[in-house]
């Protein structure tokens, strides 16, 4: 897993003996269309037949157009005259206010009007997100959920899906976007954001991780150069900031290089070292360890 270069221990996941998995949503399905037919028994979701370009029409030339509730109270019989047309799942959302209790952000209100009636079943018979995060987050005992600032809004609407299973809801914290220095959003089109990059680009996972950490988040201290044991140490959720994150590259390197001198100062840690150089030498096979070891050291000074 990629995770594990940065040193994460996962209890659960891909490659971990427990009962949990499977973690692939498309070896998830039969667990995704037996809570569907549950919503749809006990009149919480409904089938939907309207068309691509009926839903074009719909959300105008803006795009922010609602689904109007067309199929929402069809009659028994229309659904077994069409059993063999395409249909979306709906979420047949209640009237009413949710409150979202954000760690955060806080609290705040959201009129279940502008929820609108979410799909949760595509035609494909794969679900939305939106359905999937739910039902996932439930079978595997998820009791907080931290992503990224983004996915607030949709709050309302995965609480609304709690309450119609009679579930038990995690705690939410969301994360600050990430941002470059012109502030647009990080997007995977815009440089190295997959960990596979800066490992290649000889980034060392525990200054990764620290740089990672900090990006809206402080300590209490103004300690910034910090093991994981150190980040473990002063974590604390209310320390999370709401403004965006700036992403200096500089940053990063300034923390390398710190991470370096440590690493080559520790006799645990020197081997890896070495073989970290070994792999990024060309000609490396006429150089002893003990060598590329003094190299190192010299490097770090």
């Amino acid at each position: 897993m990629k995770v594990d270069f940065c040193y994460f221990q996962r209890p659960i996941g891909p490659g971990k003996d427990c009962t949990s998995g499977p973690f692939l949503q498309s070896q998830r399905l039969d667990l995704y269309i037996k809570y569907i037919a549950h919503l749809l028994a006990i009149g919480k979701a409904y089938r939907c037949y309207c068309s691509r370009e009926r839903l074009e029409l719909l959300r105008g030339a803006d795009g922010h157009g609602r689904y109007d509730g067309t199929c929402r109270n069809l009659p028994e019989a229309y659904h077994q005259k069409h059993s063999s047309a395409p249909f979306v799942v709906r979420f047949r959302t209640p009237p009413g206010v949710t409150t979202i209790t954000d760690i955060v952000y806080g609290s705040s209100e959201m009129s279940n009007r502008l929820v609108d009636d979410a799909v949760l079943l595509k035609t494909d018979g794969f679900p939305t997100y939106h359905f999937a995060n739910v039902v996932d987050d439930h079978l595997m005992n998820i009791t907080t959920v931290m992503r990224g600032q983004e996915w607030l809004p949709s709050t309302a609407l995965h609480l609304l899906l709690y309450q119609a299973f009679d579930w038990k809801a995690p705690r939410f914290a969301h994360l600050p976007l990430l941002i470059n220095k012109d502030g647009s959003k990080i997007s995977k089109r815009q440089g190295d954001v997959f960990i596979e990059q800066f490992r290649d680009h000889g980034y060392f996972p525990s200054a990764l991780l620290n740089f990672v950490a900090f990006l809206g988040w402080s300590p209490a201290s103004n300690q910034e150069d910090m093991t994981l044991k150190d980040l473990v140490d002063s974590f604390e959720v209310s320390r999370i900031h709401r403004a965006d994150a700036l992403v200096n590259m500089e940053k990063l390197a300034w923390h390398n290089r710190n991470h370096f001198r440590r690493l080559v100062n520790d006799p645990s840690e020197l081997p890896e070292i070495v073989t970290r150089m070994r792999s990024r030498l060309p000609g490396h096979e006429k150089w002893s360890d003990e060598y590329l070891s003094t190299c190192a050291k010299l490097m770090s000074v």
